[in-house]
């Protein structure tokens, strides 16, 4: 794997929330939401964060017991995916004069590597409809949601 390439989430398009062991990701555009758990949040942080691939792959290493082929094989698959659904869309190549990023801490203390489960995306339509006719996409710098301002009245038309 290239440790060139690097992708961004697809914002504004693309929002997402962290909870306590999930990302839950909503294509606005599309309606679509999505669930990453265990492995995938891992991934999710590590993309938003600039990270590559190979950054992401190293530091799977260096926490799960599994070959180098099947941890880069899963996180190739599991960015295939997430470009695919547009939830992240390809960034500038780091510099390479630029620092690389820093190496993550491993998530566990030291010792037995834990089993290695591929990043899955789950994905749900089950409230696209709601989703696409919800004002959401009029988000401007105020933010959502906040209540929109009455029309003024011009004094001067209530004088006639």
């Amino acid at each position: 794997m290239s440790p060139s390439p690097r992708y961004r989430i697809n914002t504004p398009r693309v929002v997402h929330e962290n909870f306590e062991h999930e990302v839950v990701i909503v294509n606005l555009d599309t309606g679509r939401y999505y669930c990453l758990q265990r492995t995938g949040v891992a991934l999710w942080h590590g993309l938003a964060a600039g990270e590559t691939p190979a950054d992401i792959v190293a530091a799977f290493e260096r926490e799960y017991d599994a070959t180098s082929e099947v941890i880069t094989d899963a996180v190739q698959s599991a960015i295939a995916t997430l470009v695919a659904e547009e939830l992240i869309v390809a960034d500038a190549p780091r510099d390479p004069s630029a620092p690389a990023a820093a190496p993550r801490p491993a998530a566990v203390e030291p010792g037995p590597r834990r089993r290695f489960e591929a990043p899955t995306l789950e994905t749900y339509t089950d409230m696209q409809d709601l989703l696409l006719l919800d004002p959401i996409h009029e988000v401007d710098e105020a933010g959502w949601p906040y209540a929109a301002e009455a029309p003024r009245k011009d004094a001067s038309s209530d004088s006639q």
